[in-house]
């Protein structure tokens, strides 16, 4: 009898611990905090320096606030400017930021901008006319003539983290445009610009794009850059680094290193995709110098070039080993990096004529080791010179080619190798050509943007080529597609056409003379030709009247009709309808999913209602589940007819979104969509544990179950979080389910490693935060249930597995687990805790009293399945079985007290009268009791305590009476009721006992002061919360732990 075959799954989702998302006490909107701004004033001056005023700027707002540089108003930084007074603040930036252009001054400076120590910070241009100037001209034509000049980085970001850079001009810096290291972590830079154009014969030299120093989860994302030297370098110490959608032009590539120039340098987990190459040197490449007494060696794992297009490069790859020396110190002093995990995917475009007829280079003069570099493109034609420099004596070098599918052409005719000797350098070759199908799409965006994947207007030139000065290789072709039905009648037609001719040469050959035989064999030739024709005419005839097959029904809902946007404006409530169900359901905190970001929702919610016909099914999908959900809150009963014909519709889009493909959103609607069926108990066609499993397998296809700030870079602090609160009710509804079906838990502590849900509310984050911090543990809001209950997940699913005795159960087993239980338990804020309704504060929302109590029937709930597998009705002798059942039968007594109260509190008078989020989430607690009260069934109440028998008596007669009034919206409250009966009969039965003197409740008039005539428990520091508070046995001892010591000494004793 530990898990009641009850249906359970109605109502079990209003337990879910509020919404992290989800109004206070009110409704809400988008109400943030107002941030100081401040705007420095420029001196419109080219010789006076502005950086002063700046500085002035960010000692007042520099910590959380908004420094505005307004845009067409230009400032002269004319001497070192640093934002290390930032902290969690904003630079806008729309205006210019120009750098003097004295060399001289500048030559001492490492850096020119610096963004060091910095905690949270974003960089942005709102309007998109930001500029930062590094006045380059001068200090490039001093270097080119005469060399002595060191030059100063000109934005530099050291020992900062969660930095966001975006969307502005970077121009002629003097040397490095960006260096990101000393320890940074998470920076960003999105959609920036840099160039470096000299209008002189002097290049602009070392004019690096960025250089990834010693940094962690570094993202480049649509970037262009036009320079003379490398174009992203990764050096020393970089890790997990991602650059994706770069365009790189004149430049030196893609380049990790040079590394090993003196010390051990190691760069590791590098992942560049979709990246454009025009004119560089090399598209990408890897630097590492030699060994012996003048340099250092070099560690480089995991690193991805996937999906480079080469466009007149000098060279598509580069290994070089033998960096910066010559061939006879190579040979004297081979490399000893090591080199592992190296990956060349999905190269293609053509490579200039400088290295004819070969178009990339593998040096790999590494000393006793293993070049492991997996290179992979996808044409049948290739060139790619592979060799070592000079001849070695004795040092093997096998490069592992794993598979060489594609490489580069300069020639389209060249096939051979140009280098034969490489029987000691290969240990794996081997071409294969993959099957391509080429789609005839019509081009929805010029040639440049198409590369860049950025969105086009589809002028010409479109703006965006005119942004960057491309305008002459802005191309638009439209290509006309086919239609389906055309295809089919081109390969009918083109069958029909090889049978006439079948048929022709068949009637020539009969109108020979002389031809007997030859004519009977022709003639069943004829005649077959014809049958083929006959048949193919049949085939078309039915197809075209054959009826359209329907859809196969889906696995979880059945055949169910796909959704279009019609169907979806037909199905929906009027606006103001849907406005108020939504609204409703939001201020619903005892029962909205914490995964709903209020601010977020409502902004995608307009969005839908401005445009239906574009929003995704999926979501979509979601506001149906809302309103399924909304529209039985208002009246109790609410409207069920109306809400299940949303949640079938929410099926629907379901299908239509393809949600089994695990695209984005599908958790969430899987998720949302559970939750609504939960509410109802009378259409119940689909098992809500075989759809909460599915909905889990598609979260951990989608990574819900890795936290998405440690390994998915792509994913911001915002997508993060909501991540995890997915997670955390998806663990919830797992203890739940298990409990109810008595089935072991589908997630497991060590297949996931997302963190708690953060202590924040709706209105302190949302989709541009950077940064989000915790709230102060002072008070009860809606995440705050989220995050403790989140800490008890773990515990719980030991403690079922416990109960359902899986393994041999110890006593041993039982403390730990109670006493990891206690811990958690003790440490719930005090606003969590459970304490007497009359005693709270009338400031106090029911909010607040049903976490409160819910969070306490929770822990005892728990302490009933721990105690649970010791009770035996045939061994009731055994000490530890009485030990159990004293102890169950406390923590049920202690449960009863708390939930009677709650029932009183909802008559006519308290404090929690005609709430109805209240009664909606009352069933919840009836499971909770009927997994308390289960245990005793079988066992009743025996040897009750003198002092409190007539107490303890009338406790269970009153809850036995009050239950039975919601037994026709909670089918556990009946069943609690059923046990309260059996367990009072076998008291009676047991013994003549004097009846208490105590009011039946049916004779107390419903406006009464019900509290006065029962006993209140107190909080948990109090003797009346104590579990030993009520001793049945005074020979027994409740104390589990008490009890193992009192074995041990006896153990002890008797050797």
């Amino acid at each position: 009898m530990l898990f009641q075959p009850i249906f359970f799954a109605p109502l079990v989702a209003l337990l879910v611990q509020g919404a992290a998302g989800t109004p206070t006490s009110h409704d809400h909107s988008l109400a943030h905090h107002k941030r100081a701004t401040c705007t420095p004033k420029s001196a419109g001056s080219a010789s006076t320096d502005d950086v002063p005023a700046i500085v002035a700027a960010l000692k007042q707002c520099g910590n959380g606030g908004v420094i505005v540089f307004p845009k067409d108003v230009t400032y002269m930084i004319k001497s070192k400017l640093s934002f290390a007074g930032c902290i969690n603040c904003e630079i806008q930036l729309d205006g210019r930021l120009k750098l003097s252009d004295d060399y001289t001054f500048w030559n001492n400076s490492r850096t020119q901008i610096d963004i060091r120590g910095v905690k949270g910070l974003k960089f942005h241009s709102p309007a998109g006319t930001g500029e930062i100037d590094g006045n380059g001209q001068a200090a490039w034509d001093r270097f080119g003539s005469v060399g002595d000049l060191k030059r100063p980085v000109m934005f530099a970001v050291a020992g900062s983290t969660d930095v966001e850079v975006n969307g502005f001009l970077m121009k002629n810096a003097q040397n490095v445009f960006v260096d990101i290291g000393s320890n940074s972590e998470r920076v960003k830079f999105i959609n920036m610009d840099l160039t470096a154009i000299s209008k002189s014969s002097y290049l602009p030299k070392n004019t690096d794009g960025f250089d990834i120093g010693a940094s962690k989860y570094t993202t480049l994302s649509n970037i262009f850059i036009q320079n003379e030297d490398d174009c992203v370098a990764f050096k020393a110490g970089c890790d997990q680094a991602t650059v994706t959608d770069i365009t790189c032009q004149g430049s030196h590539g893609l380049s990790v290193g040079s590394l090993g120039k003196t010390n051990t340098d190691t760069v590791t987990n590098i992942y560049v995709k979709n990246a454009t190459m025009k004119g560089a040197t090399k598209a990408a490449g890897i630097k590492i110098y030699p060994g012996g007494p003048d340099h250092g060696t070099a560690v480089v794992r995991n690193v991805t070039w996937d999906g480079v297009i080469v466009d007149n490069c000098g060279a598509a790859f580069e290994f070089d080993a033998c960096y910066n020396e010559d061939k006879s110190y190579c040979e004297q002093h081979p490399s000893t990096a090591q080199v592992t995990e190296i990956y060349v995917k999905n190269f293609s475009g053509r490579t200039s004529t400088k290295y004819a007829p070969t178009t990339g280079h593998v040096f790999c003069p590494v000393e006793g080791k293993t070049c492991d570099v997996d290179i992979s493109v996808i044409s049948k034609r290739f060139s790619l010179l592979l060799q070592p420099i000079g001849q070695y004596k004795d040092h093997s070098c096998p490069h592992r080619l794993v598979k060489f599918e594609v490489i580069f052409l300069h020639k389209p005719t060249l096939m051979s190798m140009t280098y034969l000797d490489l029987s000691g350098h290969i240990t794996k070759f081997r071409v294969s050509q993959t099957p391509r199908i080429k789609r005839n799409r019509p081009a929805v965006s010029c040639s440049t943007c198409r590369a860049r994947k950025q969105k086009c207007d589809r002028q010409q030139p479109c703006g965006a080529c005119q942004k960057r000065g491309l305008q002459d290789s802005c191309h638009l072709e439209p290509v006309s597609r086919p239609t389906t039905a055309l295809l089919a009648d081109r390969d009918d037609s083109r069958v029909q056409n090889e049978l006439r001719q079948m048929q022709s040469l068949l009637q020539s050959l009969l109108s020979q003379p002389n031809r007997d035989q030859a004519a009977t064999s022709c003639d069943k030739l004829a005649q077959g030709v014809d049958r083929i024709r006959q048949a193919i005419n049949d085939n078309n005839c039915r197809a075209a009247t054959a009826p359209q097959v329907d859809q196969p029904p889906d696995i979880i809902f059945g055949s169910l009709a796909k959704a279009t946007s019609e169907d979806v404006l037909a199905a929906l409530p009027s606006r103001q309808d849907a406005d108020m169900i939504v609204s409703t359901y939001l201020n619903a905190r005892n029962i909205a999913v914490p995964f709903i970001h209020i601010h977020q929702f409502r902004k995608q919610y307009e969005a839908f209602w401005n445009n239906p016909e574009s929003a995704n099914l999926l979501w979509v999908s979601i506001l149906f589940s809302v309103l399924a959900v909304g529209a039985i809150i208002p009246d109790g009963r609410g409207n069920y007819r109306q809400s299940s014909a949303l949640m079938s519709f929410s099926a629907r889009c379901l299908i239509s979104g393809q949600y089994s493909t695990a695209t984005e959103s599908s958790v969430e609607a899987l998720a949302m969509h559970l939750h609504a069926r939960c509410f109802h108990k009378e259409d119940q066609d689909i098992d809500l544990s075989q759809l909460y499993a599915l909905t889990v397998r598609i979260a951990q296809q989608r990574f819900y179950h890795v936290d998405g700030g440690d390994l998915l870079q792509a994913v911001t602090p915002f997508q993060a979080e909501m991540r995890r609160r997915v997670w955390y009710y998806l663990q919830y509804y797992d203890v739940l389910l298990s409990l109810e079906h008595g089935l072991p838990p589908v997630i497991h502590e060590n297949t996931y490693s997302t963190r708690h849900p953060t202590d924040v509310t709706d209105d302190e984050f949302d989709e541009e935060s950077q940064v989000i911090f915790s709230c102060p543990v002072t008070e009860i809001h809606a995440a705050l249930p989220c995050v403790y209950m989140s800490r008890l997940l773990p515990i719980l699913r030991r403690i079922i597995c416990h109960a359902l005795g899986f393994k041999t159960c110890s006593y041993k087993d039982a403390i730990s687990l109670k006493a990891h239980l206690e811990t958690w338990y003790r440490s719930i804020p005090a606003c969590l805790s459970v304490r007497s309704i009359k005693d709270t504060c009338f400031t106090n929302t029911s909010f607040t009293f049903m976490q409160r109590i819910l969070f306490q029937l929770i822990y005892n709930t728990g302490i009933a399945l721990i105690y649970r597998p010791f009770l035996n009705i045939m061994s009731l002798e055994n000490r530890y079985c009485e030990t159990a059942l004293d102890t169950c039968r406390k923590n049920a007594l202690r449960s009863i007290e708390v939930y009677i109260e709650v029932d009183r509190e909802i008559q006519k008078g308290g404090k929690l009268h005609n709430d109805q989020h209240v009664k909606a989430n009352l069933p919840v607690n009836d499971f909770f009791m009927t997994m308390i009260m289960a245990p005793l069934e079988f066992f009743g109440c025996p040897n009750l305590p003198l002092s409190q028998k007539g107490y303890i008596i009338h406790t269970l007669e009153t809850a036995a009476q009050l239950w039975p009034m919601r037994s026709c919206v909670s089918s556990y409250a009946l069943e609690s009721s059923r046990l309260l009966q059996v367990i009072l009969a076998d008291i009676h039965s047991s013994s003549s006992i004097e009846r208490p003197m105590y009011p039946n409740i049916s004779e107390l008039r419903q406006d009464s002061d019900l509290p006065q005539h029962f006993g209140y428990y107190g909080s948990r520091n109090e003797d009346a919360c104590d579990l030993d508070y009520f001793l049945w046995n005074n020979a027994t001892a409740s104390d589990w732990v008490r009890e193992q010591i009192d074995m041990q000494i006896c153990a002890t004793d008797e050797a």
